[in-house]
């Protein structure tokens, strides 16, 4: 049996998973949600009116990036893209936009965030 043990993050397009970006990262941080809202109805009662599923947003953070790097991230903003972090997760998602704070250093960006929203992906074809 192989086991795979990943240092960095590999995130690549569902289109080319042979693209793959390895990115150095230092933070990583969860949300899971379901679809629910609260609705005021007659007599003033409120109800939770609640969804099927969830979604999951993942948010990575890295420092130090070069602008290469960034370039190359920015470049799969939009498209269904796979990533797998160093406890082994594969996560199906899209990447909405990427965050970065300028450094001192010309060719490197000090911080830099992304957030990876889940999608539902079938390997099957």
């Amino acid at each position: 049996m192989t086991t795979l043990v990943l240092t960095h993050v590999a995130i690549a397009p569902a289109s080319d998973p042979s693209n793959i970006l390895f990115l150095a990262q230092y933070s990583e941080g969860q949300t899971t949600a379901v679809p629910a809202e609260v609705r005021r109805y007659a007599g003033g009662r409120d109800r939770v009116i609640t969804g099927p599923g969830s979604t999951t947003s993942i948010t990575m953070a890295f420092r130090y990036m070069t602008r290469a790097d960034l370039a190359s991230l920015e470049a799969l903003i939009g498209q269904l893209v796979v990533v797998r972090d160093q406890r082994g997760r594969r996560i199906w998602g899209v990447i909405a936009g990427v965050t970065a704070s300028e450094w001192l250093a010309a060719d490197r960006l000090e911080d830099v965030s992304v957030t990876l929203t889940s999608s539902t992906y079938s390997e099957v074809v």
